[in-house]
């Protein structure tokens, strides 16, 4: 079967876009394994992402991302405390 030049084409973006597809995916994936406290070699195993690569996504976390994960895992505090340096004080009574 003959492909024409513009069918290559075609299936060459399509294939592209899959590509780039998957790997946002992973990359979206090791921002919560990040937000969850789990090491960078651990998620670079895992997403078969380069550890440099993945150094960068935990630089960038904001507070905001970190407590987007906090408010879906309410016992993720200590890991938001790792992260920033901080710690929780427990109330007692």
């Amino acid at each position: 079967m003959l492909i024409t030049a513009l069918e290559k084409e075609k299936q060459q973006i399509h294939h592209n876009g899959r590509v780039e597809g998957k790997r946002e995916g992973k990359i979206e994936s090791a921002r919560v394994m990040l937000a969850k406290g789990m090491e960078i070699g651990l998620i670079a195993e895992i997403t078969n992402l380069p550890e440099a690569q993945l150094l960068p996504l935990k630089a960038q976390f904001s507070v905001k991302e970190i407590e987007k994960c906090c408010i879906r895992d309410k016992n993720c505090q200590e890991n938001k405390d790792e992260v920033y340096g901080t710690t929780t004080q427990s109330q007692s009574t």
